[in-house]
């Protein structure tokens, strides 16, 4: 049974990690080994000390648990107007659902083909994609300036 869980905060993700593991029926010590992780890291995330744990090490716990990471937005409608020269091949999709499965045998960079995608096209989206940061945290009902304090008690 695929248990799924749409996760909107570091708190979220923790327990959902520690389910999984609970889940494997596998101790803190076991998942830190296979990780590549210490225990006390592992008993802190889990306990939601770690508000910024970096985003390899969360995947290097998903492949061990075998953890789906889906990643979602939405894409402006095919039958809006657009400016063909300004305009870029995501921006006329509709919604678009990326699903990364991970699992112990498969290494990260196999199962991250997004990065990939993005340098093919050759285009700067950076603007774009801080631009879609800003709603996805204004939607979190987060502030920058909250967001960045968050990342410098650390």
């Amino acid at each position: 049974m695929r248990v799924m869980s749409s996760v909107v905060s570091m708190s979220q993700l923790a327990v959902t990690m520690r389910d999984a593991r609970i889940v494997q029926k596998m101790t803190q010590a076991e998942l830190a080994e296979r990780a590549g992780l210490t225990r006390p890291w592992v008993s802190q995330f889990e306990q939601g000390k770690i508000i910024n744990a970096s985003f390899a090490r969360v995947l290097s716990m998903c492949q061990v648990l075998g953890v789906a990471v889906t990643l979602g937005y939405d894409a402006p409608d095919c039958t809006e107007e657009t400016n063909t020269e300004e305009s870029h091949p995501a921006a006329v999709l509709p919604r678009t659902d990326t699903q990364v499965e991970t699992d112990a045998k498969t290494p990260v960079a196999e199962v991250m083909p997004i990065t990939a995608a993005f340098n093919q096209q050759g285009h700067d989206y950076g603007e774009e994609l801080q631009s879609k940061l800003r709603e996805f945290r204004k939607s979190m009902s987060v502030s920058t300036e909250d967001y960045l304090k968050g990342l410098s008690a650390s």
